[in-house]
C-alpha cells in the first residue's frame, strides 16, 4: 500500500499543518492547468480515494468526520484503509514481492 497526498495550489499556505513532522508524500495540482488530477477523479476537499493496482477507484470517502484526537476514529480509519490492502499484486504476480 502506498499513500500520497494531492493538494490544490490554492491551499499551499495551509500545507505546513499537513506535512510538518510527517513522511507523507505530497504533490500539488495547479490551477493554471485546471486541476487535472482533481478533475479526473471529480475530487472534493478532504476526500480520500483508495485505488487498486490498476488505478481504478475501489472506494472514496470524506475524511472530515474523523477526529485525529479521538482514538476510536483513528482506529476506525486505520481499519478502513487497511481493509483494502492486498496480500499480492495481481497485476504483476510473480514479478514483484511487495510484502517480502
Amino acid at each position: 500500500m502506498e499513500i500520497i497526498g494531492v493538494g490544490k495550489d490554492q491551499y499551499a499556505t495551509s500545507l505546513d499543518g499537513m506535512i510538518d513532522g510527517r513522511i507523507l508524500p505530497w504533490v500539488q495540482d495547479i490551477s493554471s492547468e485546471n486541476y487535472p488530477v482533481w478533475s479526473d477523479y471529480d475530487a472534493s476537499q478532504r476526500e480520500v480515494f483508495i485505488l487498486n493496482y490498476e488505478g481504478t477507484i475501489e472506494t472514496s470517502f470524506d475524511i472530515t468526520p474523523y477526529n485525529p484526537l479521538d482514538s476510536d476514529d483513528v482506529q476506525n480509519l486505520t481499519n478502513l484503509i487497511l481493509s483494502y490492502r492486498e496480500e499480492t499484486d495481481e497485476c504483476n504476480a510473480g514479478e514483484v514481492d511487495l510484502w517480502g
